[in-house]
């Protein structure tokens, strides 16, 4: 059986997918994207008739909305699995795709953890119930949810420090692979990779102060907005800010480098999600963005038009 998975390439979650992909499947192939080029790559299967050497098609952590979701359900809905955790018009209208964002209890999934969920349901493997992969999986929730204080998890936090730092990424993902395969116990880093993360903690720290200082409060809608300009670390600085600033509905941080705005917030009555949709993106209630298109520059041009790209911090 050969598989495709189509993931996230940004952060841990998409990743998450990734590696769960390569641990239960002998035959697979990884294409890595974002949400907005979804479509485009599941055109170019379809017109170049590369999904007839799939048996299975798996898209995880990436939201798809109704444009792509009629492409895939003319010709792919037989083969394709959507599992993911953000909310878009689609939201579990097609047999095809499962979306769970946050459940009764106030648990929530990431794709990584919702992934995991399904192959465990459908494959019986001893590798599925290793307590290293337990963890790592956990860990990206965490992360990915900014649950990670509640469960006093650090692991998630740190996987996306060494991720932000390596210089080859794949080769990352695949010691990862090892390091499951050849320690059912635990995962454990490597002394470089401790180093990594501990000289990172002080980094963020100071990085942390001078996005504070840089930090403007604008009125966006009926909302009190802090806006950053960073281009590393965006769900700490979003988070950290808001938690110093909890009079601000939410931090939005411009990423020049990503061509990206990213919305974090620390309330509960702040829907990002809704927010960032009418700007053309979306993703989560607390966690959510938009591409800097022409438009959405536009709206922000007061603020943004002093920046010195290249001078970026």
């Amino acid at each position: 059986m050969k598989i495709l998975n189509i993931t996230h390439a940004s952060d841990m979650d998409g990743r998450g997918c990734e590696i769960l992909t390569k641990l239960v499947f002998k035959d697979n192939e990884i294409i890595l994207t974002e949400p907005n080029l979804l479509y485009d790559v599941i055109s170019y299967l379809i017109n170049n008739k590369d999904y007839l050497k799939y048996d299975e098609i798996f898209i995880t952590d990436l939201g798809i909305h109704e444009k792509t979701a009629l492409l895939i359900d003319e010709y792919l809905k037989d083969k394709v699995h959507h599992i993911d955790h953000h909310t878009t018009e689609i939201f579990n209208k097609y047999d095809w795709s499962y979306i769970d964002e946050i459940r009764e209890d106030g648990f929530m999934p990431s794709a990584t953890s919702l992934y995991y969920e399904y192959l465990k349901d459908r494959f019986n493997l001893d590798i599925l119930n290793y307590k290293s992969l337990e963890d790592l999986v956990e860990g990206i929730r965490c992360q990915d949810t900014y649950t990670f204080k509640k469960y006093n998890n650090t692991l998630g936090p740190d996987l996306t420090t060494v991720f932000s730092n390596v210089t080859d990424e794949e080769e990352f993902i695949n010691s990862i692979i090892e390091r499951i395969k050849t320690n059912k116990d635990e995962f454990i880093f490597t002394d470089s990779e401790n180093k990594i993360i501990e000289d990172n903690k002080n980094a963020i720290s100071d990085y942390l102060n001078e996005c504070e200082r840089r930090m403007q409060v604008i009125n966006y809608n009926k909302y009190k907005v802090g806006l950053s300009i960073s281009t590393k670390y965006r769900s700490i600085v979003g988070n950290v800010l808001n938690e110093r600033h909890p009079e601000l509905d939410f931090i939005l941080i411009a990423d020049f480098n990503r061509e990206k705005f990213s919305a974090r917030t620390i309330h509960d009555n702040i829907n990002l999600n809704d927010i960032c949709f009418k700007l053309g993106g979306g993703g989560h209630p607390k966690a959510a963005g938009f591409d800097m298109t022409p438009d959405n520059l536009l709206i922000f041009k007061d603020y943004l038009g002093n920046i010195d790209r290249n001078n970026l911090f």
